[in-house]
């Protein structure tokens, strides 16, 4: 883990400063912290991960507002069962994530595949490294 000064005498992991880029709001009406995700960087994208099993894209909305990344949705319980035990979440979710600046908003793309949301963010050519030439 990389250690980086961010200011004063504070020092910051590339773990606190990725966190603090993409930190979500208080959710307390909606499950707390679902869904679960991982966050990747890539050269030239950020990924998301969120684990959503037994949901279809269809029971999920993503949308960007205000400079924000939300995923909501709603997992509904299956009404004709008789539950002995019941120890999985139902009911309405939202994550809500904050997006640095160097993302291209107008390329955000999503795609969903055996419970697995993954939301690519793409990053602007201004945050992508740039080889600077000696001369």
């Amino acid at each position: 883990m990389n250690i980086i000064h961010y200011g004063g005498n504070i020092m910051y992991t590339t773990y606190d400063v990725l966190n603090d880029f993409f930190c979500g709001f208080p959710v307390s009406e909606y499950m707390s912290d679902y869904p679960r995700i991982n966050l990747y960087e890539k050269d030239n994208t950020f990924e998301i991960h969120a684990l959503l099993p037994g949901l279809k894209a269809d029971d999920v909305n993503v949308e960007l507002i205000d400079g924000s990344l939300v995923i909501e949705g709603r997992r509904d319980r299956d009404a004709e069962k008789n539950y002995f035990r019941d120890e999985r979440d139902f009911g309405t979710y939202k994550r809500t994530f904050r997006l640095p600046r160097g993302v291209n908003r107008e390329s955000i793309s999503a795609s969903m595949k055996d419970g697995v949301l993954v939301v690519t963010l793409n990053k602007s050519e201004e945050a992508k490294p740039k080889k600077i030439e000696i001369q």
